[in-house]
């Protein structure tokens, strides 16, 4: 898929200012959310290798890439916690701008977060929902990141014996790797440092408020994909398990599990990533299938 990104300005009805890019194509356009503190940009290289003909759209929600930018140059004074509420009211104001009516969603991490949260608003409009390892949480669950990750370092620490010693230092290896290459606003280089980490906090906190349970009858008729990876290190797969099996099957159209993918499956697998968009949108993904990288690569497994 060839394309430049022409990125362009919406301005809400609430005020905030939305970056967006859109691609034509033919047939239903495809409208893809970001990670946490990530941004358009992250899609790119996926999309550059994905056989996608369908128009696509692609934002910065408040809180992310460009529209962060433009809203700290105009106040210091931004309202980092956002409800997926929030986010919704954004999106459905942009899609309308558009004049876009019915739409596929394809949402990483927390944008699966936002895409599940817009079945609440326009689920008869939704005609495609791929989530890849999308945020989800069950509401008696609800805590911050911040909190799980200094409650496991306690933990760890405080666990002496050197057969624990090596657990501790693979989950401190793996949070480091998550502030530095998720959290790194590699496209925001504006923004002082410092403002990285409470931004990435604040949107964690507030999507938590949000029970992705809740809208599991909104999801379309065969219409979930849902894309994991066997090595998250932020939801843990017996919540994946626990989301899947609660869905009725005539709403499941697949579930794969990349048993050797890690969340910043991205930036880790561009090429993969886009073969299964592809072979999803393509009516080519069916059950549940647990499959590695190289698998898929080679179309061995799809």
């Amino acid at each position: 898929m060839k394309f430049k990104l022409f990125k362009k300005i919406f301005r809400s009805p609430t005020g905030r200012d939305l970056v967006y890019a859109f691609i034509d194509g033919q047939g239903t356009p495809l409208v893809f959310l970001n990670g946490l503190s990530d941004s358009m940009e992250s899609w790119v290289e996926t999309l550059r290798h994905a056989n996608i003909t369908r128009p696509c759209l692609l934002v910065d929600l408040p809180g992310q890439g460009s529209s962060l930018e433009l809203e700290l140059q105009k106040s210091d004074e931004f309202q980092y916690q956002l409800s997926i509420e929030e986010q919704v009211e954004a999106l459905t104001s942009l899609l309308g701008h558009l004049s876009i009516r019915e739409f596929g969603l394809v949402g990483f991490s927390y944008g699966g977060g936002v895409a599940l949260g817009m079945l609440q608003e326009a689920s008869s409009q939704v005609k495609d929902l791929i989530l890849l390892m999308p945020f989800i949480l069950r509401l008696d669950l609800s805590f911050p990141l911040s909190r799980l990750w200094a409650a496991q370092f306690e933990l760890m620490k405080s666990m002496t014996p050197r057969s624990l010693r090596q657990p501790y230092l693979v989950l401190e290896k793996s949070y480091e790797r998550f502030v530095e290459h998720y959290m790194n606003f590699r496209y925001l280089k504006r923004i002082p440092e410092e403002r990285h980490r409470q931004v990435a906090v604040e949107l964690s906190r507030g999507i938590m408020e949000f029970n992705s349970f809740s809208v599991i009858p909104q999801i379309p008729d065969e219409r979930l994909i849902l894309i994991t990876s066997g090595l998250d290190t932020l939801v843990p797969q017996s919540l994946y398990q626990e989301f899947w099996y609660r869905i009725p099957e005539h709403k499941k159209q697949s579930w794969v599990n990349i048993l050797n993918g890690d969340h910043l499956i991205l930036e880790q697998a561009p090429e993969t990533v886009a073969q299964l968009l592809s072979s999803a949108l393509q009516g080519e993904l069916h059950g549940v299938k647990k499959i590695t990288l190289s698998e898929v690569r080679t179309s061995s497994a799809i």
